[in-house]
């Protein structure tokens, strides 16, 4: 019996260490999937109340899943009294269009920043750097003024004109880190095969930091669908308004419905706040892939 006692030991501890080895991928995965609930509750949340009807909204307890699915609050939220669709093709308008001068200008400037050699050029990059501690707030008034000035006022010329100027500080500083990981070597070969700065640029810069560029692009397109601050200063007439300023419009004309006075159909509210949110949601989803990889090598070179 004293000779089986050794390798019974081996065995229990054995199957301890293989134990605790499946406890912590077991606890990982249960750590995601927790906080992934807490991340989709309230989307599953909206999702189950824009296909209700309106009288299970408000109705005691609440139903999860309801009976039968109100399909038709999507296309009510869509072609109702609020002009949903006018509102996207002028959100539309905003966003792309900003978005490619975005990319267009910002690439330039950290182009120049991290390929060239020029007098105060350090100086320079660290005032860009700089302007990303000004609170947006502080810039509201002046830049109020000079577009009143300009006669821009209740146009789309404030979102998208200064982004053909390079307005971003943040991409700038983004696409300079991605482009100082590509080797001068590569520039130096390109230049001895006739290839200009521009050439270069846009032939052979740009398709290798397609990371980056889609990082910019992701971001840029996010942040100027979902701006409501800039919209409802720069805009007055309301068939110019993007979904921002139009979902708040949709609560204000849809209140003192089917809950009772003051409070909105919450079925038809939910049915267009999933449709403002689809388009951003798609994007990432195609894009996450490369944002997450230009993030990641953007931050290889300082």
């Amino acid at each position: 019996m004293s000779g089986l006692a050794a390798p019974l030991t081996r065995v229990r501890r054995g199957s301890r260490l293989r134990y605790g080895a499946a406890a912590g991928p077991v606890a990982y995965y249960a750590l995601i999937a927790a906080g992934a609930a807490v991340v989709l509750l309230p989307i599953l949340w909206a999702v189950s109340t824009s296909l209700k009807t309106a009288g299970q909204v408000f109705a005691f307890p609440p139903q999860a899943i309801p009976r039968p699915f109100a399909w038709g609050n999507y296309a009510q939220a869509w072609s109702g009294t609020v002009p949903f669709d006018r509102f996207f093709v002028n959100t539309l308008v905003i966003t792309l269009v900003p978005t490619a001068g975005t990319i267009l200008s910002c690439s330039l400037v950290a182009y120049g920043f991290a390929f060239f050699r020029f007098p105060l050029r350090n100086l320079l990059f660290l005032i860009v750097l700089a302007t990303l501690m000004i609170p947006s707030q502080v810039t509201v008034i002046p830049m109020y003024i000079v577009f009143r000035y300009l006669g821009w006022l209740d146009t789309y010329k404030p979102f998208i004109v200064p982004a053909f100027f390079a307005d971003s500080a943040f991409s700038i500083f983004l696409l300079r880190q991605f482009f100082l990981t590509i080797p001068l070597d590569l520039r130096d070969a390109a230049t001895i095969d006739g290839a200009g700065p521009m050439t270069f640029y846009w032939r052979i810069l740009l398709p290798l930091s397609r990371a980056a560029v889609t990082t910019v692009a992701v971001i840029s397109f996010v942040g100027r669908w979902n701006d409501f601050f800039g919209p409802l200063i720069y805009l007055s007439s309301i068939q110019k308004f993007p979904v921002s300023l139009g979902l708040s419009f949709f609560k204000t004309f849809y209140g003192g419905g089917s809950g009772g006075a003051g409070v909105p159909h919450m079925e038809l509210l939910m049915a267009a706040a999933l449709l403002v949110s689809l388009p951003t949601i798609v994007v990432f989803a195609f894009a996450q892939r490369a944002y997450i990889r230009g993030v990641i090598m953007s931050g290889l070179r300082g």
